[in-house]
């Protein structure tokens, strides 16, 4: 199975970037609601060295004619498997339901080549910079990130809600893994690249 590119970690992107972050998503904007949508681009960049950006993928998506800019439509489901055919043919990836959410099976999934792309709550845990402090913002209504990489018993997230120099590559242990899964409901898939 393949792994992601050799340069994945320089993969990041902001929501609040002027170039897509004031794209109109789901009745707001790519910079108040498109943590799906950036989450989803990075996981296809880390998998394929592609090199979208939020807004190829926006453009590449209004074209295949997927609904963004009102409520309704792809919001909070970039990567769900009713879209397969588009993620296949635009994005070469595959998408699957991460039914098993343990620590265990993520860390397996991730060392098996594939990408995490989830949504959670600050239930349990809250979510962190890169130096291990929590943020500022909490996401209490939900918020996207791409689970990349489990490395030397970590867990790493590419977080689109702040600047790389605090959310890109953001290390997580296994137990505080553990407790941002707990706010993972529905929207957890597993990303790979075909």
């Amino acid at each position: 199975m393949p792994k992601p590119f050799e340069n994945a970690e320089e993969v990041f992107f902001e929501q609040s970037d002027p170039r897509w972050g004031h794209l109109p998503y789901a009745g707001y904007t790519v910079s108040w609601a498109g943590c799906g949508l950036v989450a989803y681009t990075m996981c296809v960049d880390v998998l394929t060295g592609a090199r979208y950006t939020p807004g190829d993928v926006y453009k590449m998506r209004k074209k295949w004619g997927i609904r963004q800019a009102r409520p309704g439509g792809i919001f909070a489901k970039d990567a769900y498997v009713e879209y397969s055919d588009m993620h296949r043919e635009l994005f070469g990836v595959e998408t699957e339901f991460l039914a098993d959410k343990s620590v265990d099976n993520v860390a397996r999934v991730l060392d098996g080549g594939a990408v995490i792309w989830a949504s959670s709550r600050d239930i349990g845990s809250p979510w962190l910079n890169r130096d291990g402090s929590r943020q500022s913002w909490q996401h209490s209504g939900g918020h996207f990130a791409c689970i990349w990489k489990h490395e030397g018993g970590l867990f790493y997230l590419k977080d689109s809600s702040g600047p790389a120099r605090r959310h890109n590559d953001v290390p997580y242990t296994r137990e505080q893994m553990e407790a941002w899964l707990v706010g993972a409901y529905e929207n957890r898939y597993i990303i790979r690249s075909i």
